[in-house]
């Protein structure tokens, strides 16, 4: 089975930030712009943060709510706390809204069915936080075939029978990665942006690297451009960051920032797609970039 669905085209994987779909007017917005994307580009699968609700509901009873480089801290204390609200109420609106908007939307978390195992990689620096290893691509595809738009909270398994926290734009990249999909991380800014605030609409590796390096990007941005430097090694022919409407409802072709491997055009096809990984298949490594300083508490997810 290749990344390819019934339709012929590879699935695309949504990245939505929890600002987007809190209750009102913008989740009814996301869910029609995500009803549209999914009639005219074909199979979706869509991950959703909700940092700031959990930060507001730590701080409620208490307990810090502290982020490095975008990235919660989350202790054994806090961890309850952000699988309630993740997978509980933000998960259920979103589906929801999806719902209503037409789509066969389902609800999950990387915890279900152990679709999603990851493994920490900050030597418990995060606390409960891990990185996506592996995913059951062979059973995402199943629900794709059947029209359905599967809608993660961003939890993994540990593979032991414990849950980790997963920054929502890696684990959104974890599953692109593993579907042979395009990635789109949907955010609350216009995308990329240099250290005089303008947009930077084509990025390479090497380019990111350096404005993660010089402190350009940082906070919250830094695990997106990551999830998208993940991706591109691995074989995509580009990624987007951008905010949702019209512009990322068609590729991002206007707006909105491009990463592209060193030396590609910025227009060009969809990325190919690759065979899906089978159940169980270790993903590849993710790419390490030299540590640099960060900052706590920017960003959200």
């Amino acid at each position: 089975m290749t990344g390819h669905t019934r339709t012929g085209r590879p699935p695309r994987v949504v990245k939505v930030g929890g600002r987007e779909i809190r209750p009102g007017p913008e989740l009814d917005a996301f869910a029609s712009w995500a009803s549209e994307l999914y009639r005219t580009s074909g199979p979706l699968v869509i991950v959703h943060g909700g940092g700031d609700e959990v930060s507001a509901l730590s701080e409620r009873l208490g307990l810090p709510a502290l982020k490095v480089a975008g990235q919660r801290v989350t202790t054994p204390e806090v961890l309850p706390l952000v699988e309630g609200v993740l997978a509980g109420p933000v998960n259920l609106r979103l589906v929801s809204a999806l719902n209503r908007a037409g789509l066969r939307a389902l609800g999950l978390s990387g915890v279900s069915g152990e679709m999603v195992q990851a493994r920490d990689v900050q030597a418990g620096l995060l606390g409960r936080v891990g990185e996506p290893t592996r995913v059951d691509a062979a059973f995402l595809q199943q629900l794709l075939l059947q029209g359905i738009v599967p809608v993660f909270a961003p939890l993994a398994s540990d593979g032991e029978g414990g849950v980790l926290n997963v920054n929502a734009d890696l684990f959104a990249a974890g599953i692109a990665e593993a579907l042979g999909g395009e990635l789109v991380l949907l955010t609350d800014v216009p995308g990329v942006l240099d250290g005089e605030g303008r947009l930077l609409g084509r990025l390479t590796p090497s380019a990111v690297r350096a404005l993660v390096a010089d402190g350009t990007v940082h906070g919250g941005m830094v695990p997106k451009v990551e999830a998208a430097l993940r991706v591109l090694s691995n074989g995509a022919k580009r990624v987007w960051i951008g905010p949702f409407g019209p512009t990322a409802l068609h590729a991002g072709l206007r707006g909105g920032t491009w990463f592209v491997p060193e030396g590609a055009p910025l227009e060009g096809r969809a990325p190919r797609a690759r065979p899906s990984s089978p159940r169980g298949r270790p993903m590849a490594a993710a790419p390490t970039y030299p540590l640099l300083p960060l900052r706590l508490g920017a960003g959200a997810g």
